[in-house]
């Protein structure tokens, strides 16, 4: 996005439903590299509709653009 829209800001908010992989871990070592990167851990599984609505609560951009990524449903 720097090099497309370098005028804009922006972050990315993810969100882990309780994952029982090594999603945490390598979210938390990518974020620890990039200062836009941001972690939401949650303790149980909130679902694909409470979950994104606190993500646009947590974001400071102007836009916000949800998007489930688990892989079980592909994105369009």
């Amino acid at each position: 996005m720097e090099a497309e829209l370098p005028e804009f800001g922006y972050e990315h908010i993810f969100i882990d439903n309780c994952s029982q992989d090594r999603t945490v871990t390598l979210l938390r070592a990518i974020a620890a590299t990039d200062k836009r990167v941001k972690i939401i851990v949650n303790s149980r599984n909130f679902g694909p509709a409470r979950s994104p609505f606190h993500a646009i609560l947590q974001s400071k951009g102007d836009a916000t653009i949800p998007m489930l990524a688990d892989l079980q449903t592909p994105p369009l």
